[in-house]
């Protein structure tokens, strides 16, 4: 990325497919053939959401599961499929862990799978987007 006049980076990620500077948030994924280029200058920023879901029923469902079928250890069957569906049920829990990042304009929005991120960490970088584009809106 190729900074203007005056620009400076603030943040990016460690991937450096997010670009935060005060002048603009970029996204940049190249995929095997394919490549994704966003951007959105920050006095055009309207919102950013952060969105975190899960699906906790799964994984007391498949928790119960569990100990119910090592409650049954007597009866094979009955710990074969106990054990069987509580595993399937916890990795159904985690493949419905999702956190995502979106940061919208007008025209546009940015989606940031923040999976591997802390939330701590998400929260930072909206104070610090939510800085810069007020500072890029009202410039003291």
């Amino acid at each position: 990325m190729e900074l203007n006049t005056n620009e400076k980076i603030i943040l990016s990620s460690d991937d450096g497919h997010i670009i935060l500077t005060n002048m603009r948030i970029r996204q940049e994924i190249e995929n095997a053939g394919s490549m994704h280029l966003k951007s959105i200058l920050l006095p055009h920023v309207t919102s950013c959401e952060y969105i975190k879901e899960s699906k906790p029923l799964l994984l007391v469902l498949g928790i119960l599961c569990i100990i119910s079928g090592l409650y049954m250890h007597q009866e094979q069957e009955v710990l074969f499929g106990g054990l069987l569906i509580g595993i399937m049920l916890v990795l159904l829990f985690l493949s419905s862990l999702k956190k995502q990042l979106v940061i919208a304009s007008p025209t546009s929005k940015i989606s940031i799978n923040s999976s591997g991120f802390k939330t701590e960490a998400i929260l930072a970088f909206v104070d610090k987007l939510e800085a810069a584009s007020i500072n890029a809106k009202h410039p003291i």
